[in-house]
Protein backbone atom coordinates (compact mmCIF):
# COMPACT_ATOMS: atom_id res chain seq x y z
CA UNK A 1 0.00 0.00 0.00
CA UNK A 2 2.74 2.48 1.03
CA UNK A 3 4.84 1.52 -2.00
CA UNK A 4 1.89 2.01 -4.30
CA UNK A 5 1.19 5.48 -2.82
CA UNK A 6 4.83 6.46 -3.22
CA UNK A 7 4.58 5.68 -6.91
CA UNK A 8 1.59 7.96 -7.40
CA UNK A 9 1.11 11.70 -6.90
CA UNK A 10 -2.03 13.26 -5.40
CA UNK A 11 -3.77 13.30 -8.78
CA UNK A 12 -2.90 9.68 -9.42
CA UNK A 13 -0.26 10.40 -12.04
CA UNK A 14 3.06 8.64 -12.41
CA UNK A 15 6.16 10.68 -11.38
CA UNK A 16 7.35 10.69 -15.02
CA UNK A 17 4.10 12.30 -16.12
CA UNK A 18 4.41 14.88 -13.34
CA UNK A 19 7.92 15.77 -14.49
CA UNK A 20 6.66 16.22 -18.05
CA UNK A 21 3.90 18.54 -16.83
CA UNK A 22 6.39 20.58 -14.79
CA UNK A 23 8.73 20.81 -17.79
CA UNK A 24 5.85 22.00 -19.98
CA UNK A 25 5.03 24.67 -17.40
CA UNK A 26 8.64 25.82 -17.37
CA UNK A 27 8.87 26.06 -21.17
CA UNK A 28 7.04 29.41 -21.57
CA UNK A 29 9.22 30.98 -18.88
CA UNK A 30 12.34 29.57 -20.48
CA UNK A 31 11.29 30.94 -23.91
CA UNK A 32 10.47 34.30 -22.35
CA UNK A 33 13.87 34.45 -20.67
CA UNK A 34 15.63 33.37 -23.88
CA UNK A 35 13.87 36.07 -25.91
CA UNK A 36 14.64 38.69 -23.28
CA UNK A 37 18.31 37.67 -23.14
CA UNK A 38 18.79 37.70 -26.92
CA UNK A 39 16.90 41.00 -27.18
CA UNK A 40 18.94 42.63 -24.44
CA UNK A 41 22.20 41.41 -25.95
CA UNK A 42 21.14 42.67 -29.38
CA UNK A 43 20.21 46.07 -27.93
CA UNK A 44 23.53 46.30 -26.08
CA UNK A 45 25.51 45.43 -29.21
CA UNK A 46 23.47 47.88 -31.30
CA UNK A 47 24.25 50.71 -28.91
CA UNK A 48 27.94 49.81 -28.89
CA UNK A 49 28.01 50.68 -32.59
CA UNK A 50 25.35 53.39 -32.90
CA UNK A 51 25.51 54.96 -29.44
CA UNK A 52 28.64 57.05 -30.04
CA UNK A 53 27.15 58.76 -33.08
CA UNK A 54 23.90 59.44 -31.18
CA UNK A 55 25.82 60.86 -28.21
CA UNK A 56 27.87 63.20 -30.42
CA UNK A 57 24.71 64.39 -32.20
CA UNK A 58 23.08 65.07 -28.82
CA UNK A 59 26.15 67.02 -27.69
CA UNK A 60 26.22 69.07 -30.89
CA UNK A 61 22.53 69.93 -30.54
CA UNK A 62 22.81 70.99 -26.90
CA UNK A 63 26.07 72.87 -27.47
CA UNK A 64 24.65 74.61 -30.54
CA UNK A 65 21.62 75.95 -28.67
CA UNK A 66 23.60 76.99 -25.60
CA UNK A 67 26.22 78.65 -27.75
CA UNK A 68 23.60 80.56 -29.75
CA UNK A 69 21.98 81.89 -26.58
CA UNK A 70 25.34 82.93 -25.10
CA UNK A 71 26.50 84.52 -28.37
CA UNK A 72 29.73 82.52 -28.47
CA UNK A 73 30.66 83.39 -32.04
CA UNK A 74 34.17 81.97 -31.76
CA UNK A 75 32.71 78.52 -30.96
CA UNK A 76 29.92 78.73 -33.54
CA UNK A 77 31.35 75.94 -35.72
CA UNK A 78 31.74 73.40 -32.92
CA UNK A 79 28.04 72.50 -32.89
CA UNK A 80 27.61 71.94 -36.66
CA UNK A 81 30.95 70.16 -37.08
CA UNK A 82 30.43 67.76 -34.18
CA UNK A 83 26.87 67.16 -35.42
CA UNK A 84 28.22 66.23 -38.86
CA UNK A 85 30.78 63.93 -37.23
CA UNK A 86 28.03 62.23 -35.19
CA UNK A 87 25.88 61.78 -38.31
CA UNK A 88 28.78 60.22 -40.25
CA UNK A 89 29.57 57.80 -37.40
CA UNK A 90 25.90 56.82 -37.07
CA UNK A 91 25.49 56.35 -40.84
CA UNK A 92 28.65 54.21 -40.99
CA UNK A 93 27.27 52.00 -38.21
CA UNK A 94 23.91 51.67 -39.98
CA UNK A 95 25.63 50.20 -43.05
CA UNK A 96 26.27 47.17 -40.84
CA UNK A 97 23.75 47.09 -37.97
CA UNK A 98 20.50 45.79 -39.59
CA UNK A 99 22.12 42.63 -40.96
CA UNK A 100 24.16 42.13 -37.77
CA UNK A 101 20.96 42.29 -35.72
CA UNK A 102 19.41 39.48 -37.76
CA UNK A 103 22.58 37.39 -37.57
CA UNK A 104 22.73 37.76 -33.78
CA UNK A 105 19.03 36.93 -33.42
CA UNK A 106 19.28 33.80 -35.60
CA UNK A 107 22.36 32.42 -33.87
CA UNK A 108 21.34 33.53 -30.37
CA UNK A 109 24.97 34.47 -29.78
CA UNK A 110 25.88 38.10 -29.02
CA UNK A 111 29.40 37.50 -30.34
CA UNK A 112 27.91 36.82 -33.77
CA UNK A 113 26.93 40.49 -33.91
CA UNK A 114 30.61 41.32 -34.33
CA UNK A 115 31.35 38.61 -36.92
CA UNK A 116 32.24 41.48 -39.24
CA UNK A 117 33.67 39.44 -42.11
CA UNK A 118 30.66 37.15 -42.43
CA UNK A 119 28.04 39.87 -41.92
CA UNK A 120 29.70 42.11 -44.49
CA UNK A 121 29.73 39.20 -46.95
CA UNK A 122 26.00 38.79 -46.37
CA UNK A 123 25.43 42.47 -47.11
CA UNK A 124 27.47 42.31 -50.31
CA UNK A 125 25.70 39.16 -51.43
CA UNK A 126 22.29 40.88 -51.34
CA UNK A 127 23.32 44.51 -51.64
CA UNK A 128 20.47 45.59 -53.93
CA UNK A 129 17.69 44.40 -51.64
CA UNK A 130 19.68 45.55 -48.61
CA UNK A 131 19.45 49.08 -50.00
CA UNK A 132 15.70 48.53 -50.41
CA UNK A 133 15.56 47.42 -46.76
CA UNK A 134 17.32 50.64 -45.66
CA UNK A 135 14.89 52.67 -47.78
CA UNK A 136 11.96 50.82 -46.21
CA UNK A 137 13.21 51.49 -42.67
CA UNK A 138 13.65 55.18 -43.50
CA UNK A 139 10.26 55.36 -45.18
CA UNK A 140 8.30 53.76 -42.34
CA UNK A 141 10.24 55.82 -39.79
CA UNK A 142 8.82 59.00 -41.34
CA UNK A 143 5.22 58.49 -40.06
CA UNK A 144 6.65 57.65 -36.64
CA UNK A 145 8.63 60.89 -36.63
CA UNK A 146 5.45 62.78 -37.57
CA UNK A 147 3.53 61.04 -34.78
CA UNK A 148 6.31 61.91 -32.32
CA UNK A 149 6.31 65.55 -33.39
CA UNK A 150 2.54 66.06 -33.68
CA UNK A 151 1.79 66.69 -29.94
CA UNK A 152 3.67 70.00 -30.22
CA UNK A 153 0.66 71.27 -32.20
CA UNK A 154 -2.02 69.95 -29.82
CA UNK A 155 -1.79 73.02 -27.60
CA UNK A 156 -4.65 75.06 -29.07
CA UNK A 157 -7.44 72.51 -28.75
CA UNK A 158 -6.19 71.02 -25.44
CA UNK A 159 -5.78 74.41 -23.74
CA UNK A 160 -9.13 74.22 -21.86
CA UNK A 161 -8.31 70.72 -20.61
CA UNK A 162 -6.94 69.86 -17.20
CA UNK A 163 -3.53 68.21 -16.80
CA UNK A 164 -5.24 64.90 -15.98
CA UNK A 165 -7.26 65.04 -19.21
CA UNK A 166 -4.21 65.89 -21.29
CA UNK A 167 -2.27 63.05 -19.66
CA UNK A 168 -5.05 60.56 -20.41
CA UNK A 169 -5.26 61.73 -24.01
CA UNK A 170 -1.48 61.43 -24.51
CA UNK A 171 -1.45 57.95 -22.97
CA UNK A 172 -4.08 56.80 -25.47
CA UNK A 173 -2.29 58.61 -28.30
CA UNK A 174 1.07 56.99 -27.60
CA UNK A 175 -0.57 53.60 -27.20
CA UNK A 176 -1.82 53.90 -30.79
CA UNK A 177 1.64 55.09 -31.85
CA UNK A 178 3.16 52.02 -30.18
CA UNK A 179 0.89 49.78 -32.26
CA UNK A 180 2.11 51.55 -35.40
CA UNK A 181 5.70 51.01 -34.22
CA UNK A 182 5.02 47.31 -33.57
CA UNK A 183 3.62 46.74 -37.07
CA UNK A 184 6.52 48.70 -38.60
CA UNK A 185 9.03 46.54 -36.73
CA UNK A 186 7.32 43.36 -37.93
CA UNK A 187 7.45 44.56 -41.54
CA UNK A 188 11.11 45.49 -41.73
CA UNK A 189 12.37 42.59 -39.62
CA UNK A 190 10.39 40.11 -41.73
CA UNK A 191 12.03 41.50 -44.86
CA UNK A 192 15.44 41.52 -43.17
CA UNK A 193 15.02 37.85 -42.23
CA UNK A 194 14.17 36.94 -45.83
CA UNK A 195 17.21 38.85 -47.10
CA UNK A 196 19.42 37.16 -44.51
CA UNK A 197 18.11 33.72 -45.51
CA UNK A 198 18.94 34.18 -49.18
CA UNK A 199 22.25 35.93 -48.40
CA UNK A 200 23.56 32.99 -46.35
CA UNK A 201 22.90 30.57 -49.21
CA UNK A 202 24.38 32.97 -51.75
CA UNK A 203 27.58 33.44 -49.75
CA UNK A 204 28.06 29.67 -49.55
CA UNK A 205 27.13 29.07 -53.20
CA UNK A 206 29.60 31.69 -54.39
CA UNK A 207 32.34 30.13 -52.28
CA UNK A 208 32.98 33.36 -50.41
CA UNK A 209 33.01 31.35 -47.20
CA UNK A 210 32.97 27.66 -46.38
CA UNK A 211 30.68 25.94 -43.88
CA UNK A 212 33.62 25.56 -41.50
CA UNK A 213 33.83 29.38 -41.33
CA UNK A 214 30.11 29.81 -40.66
CA UNK A 215 28.59 30.00 -37.18
CA UNK A 216 27.84 26.49 -35.81
CA UNK A 217 24.15 27.35 -35.31
CA UNK A 218 23.77 28.08 -39.02
CA UNK A 219 25.59 24.88 -39.92
CA UNK A 220 23.21 22.98 -37.65
CA UNK A 221 20.18 24.57 -39.33
CA UNK A 222 21.51 23.74 -42.78
CA UNK A 223 22.11 20.13 -41.75
CA UNK A 224 18.63 19.79 -40.25
CA UNK A 225 17.08 21.22 -43.41
CA UNK A 226 19.31 18.99 -45.53
CA UNK A 227 20.70 21.97 -47.46
CA UNK A 228 24.21 21.67 -48.86
CA UNK A 229 25.08 24.65 -51.09
CA UNK A 230 27.67 23.72 -53.71
CA UNK A 231 30.16 26.53 -54.51
CA UNK A 232 30.16 27.55 -58.18
CA UNK A 233 32.85 29.68 -59.81
CA UNK A 234 32.49 31.80 -62.96
CA UNK A 235 34.92 30.99 -65.72
CA UNK A 236 37.45 33.71 -66.50
CA UNK A 237 37.26 35.50 -69.82
CA UNK A 238 36.11 38.66 -71.55
CA UNK A 239 32.51 38.21 -70.43
CA UNK A 240 33.65 37.75 -66.85
CA UNK A 241 35.76 40.94 -67.00
CA UNK A 242 32.89 42.99 -68.43
CA UNK A 243 30.49 41.67 -65.79
CA UNK A 244 33.03 42.28 -63.04
CA UNK A 245 33.63 45.88 -64.14
CA UNK A 246 29.96 46.77 -64.48
CA UNK A 247 29.20 45.05 -61.19
CA UNK A 248 31.88 47.12 -59.44
CA UNK A 249 30.35 50.39 -60.71
CA UNK A 250 26.89 49.20 -59.73
CA UNK A 251 28.03 48.33 -56.21
CA UNK A 252 29.70 51.71 -55.72
CA UNK A 253 26.48 53.37 -56.79
CA UNK A 254 24.51 51.29 -54.29
CA UNK A 255 26.92 52.19 -51.49
CA UNK A 256 26.49 55.90 -52.26
CA UNK A 257 22.73 55.46 -52.35
CA UNK A 258 22.84 53.60 -49.05
CA UNK A 259 24.77 56.49 -47.50
CA UNK A 260 22.18 59.06 -48.56
CA UNK A 261 19.30 56.86 -47.38
CA UNK A 262 20.73 56.64 -43.87
CA UNK A 263 21.64 60.31 -43.99
CA UNK A 264 17.96 61.02 -44.73
CA UNK A 265 17.02 58.80 -41.79
CA UNK A 266 19.01 61.08 -39.47
CA UNK A 267 17.94 64.31 -41.21
CA UNK A 268 14.27 63.75 -40.46
CA UNK A 269 15.20 63.32 -36.77
CA UNK A 270 16.80 66.77 -36.79
CA UNK A 271 13.67 68.25 -38.36
CA UNK A 272 11.47 66.53 -35.77
CA UNK A 273 13.67 67.68 -32.91
CA UNK A 274 13.57 71.26 -34.16
CA UNK A 275 9.74 71.22 -34.21
CA UNK A 276 9.28 69.30 -30.96
CA UNK A 277 12.39 68.79 -28.85
CA UNK A 278 12.61 65.64 -26.74
CA UNK A 279 15.61 65.95 -24.39
CA UNK A 280 18.08 63.06 -24.52
CA UNK A 281 15.71 60.42 -25.92
CA UNK A 282 15.12 62.25 -29.20
CA UNK A 283 18.69 61.65 -30.34
CA UNK A 284 19.71 58.71 -28.16
CA UNK A 285 16.97 56.31 -29.22
CA UNK A 286 15.66 55.51 -32.69
CA UNK A 287 12.77 53.10 -31.94
CA UNK A 288 12.92 51.20 -35.24
CA UNK A 289 16.62 50.39 -34.81
CA UNK A 290 17.40 50.61 -31.11
CA UNK A 291 15.02 50.30 -28.13
CA UNK A 292 11.41 49.84 -29.40
CA UNK A 293 9.92 52.44 -27.07
CA UNK A 294 7.41 55.13 -28.05
CA UNK A 295 6.28 57.27 -25.14
CA UNK A 296 7.20 60.96 -25.02
CA UNK A 297 4.88 62.20 -22.30
CA UNK A 298 6.59 65.13 -20.52
CA UNK A 299 7.85 64.16 -17.06
CA UNK A 300 6.27 67.23 -15.42
CA UNK A 301 2.86 66.17 -16.74
CA UNK A 302 3.25 62.69 -15.25
CA UNK A 303 4.02 64.12 -11.82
Amino acid sequence: MGTALNRLDVGGRQPGAVRKILRSLRLPWHSLWLNFKIGFQGLFCTYLLTGLGCLIMLFSWEFGWLNSFNKGYEQALIGPLTGLLGILIFVAAMFYVPMAQVHQAVTGDFRAFFDVRFVWRLIQARLSVYVILAALITLISLPLEILKTAPAFFGEWTEPWSDAEVLKMLQNYYLICSLVLFVSLLIWRWLAARIYQSAVLKVLERGWMTQTEVHPTLVNWLDRLDISPVPTLESAGLTYLVKSGSRSVYRRTLHVLLFFIWFGFVAKVYVGQFLNYHPFEGFMNHPLVQFPHFNYIPSDLKS
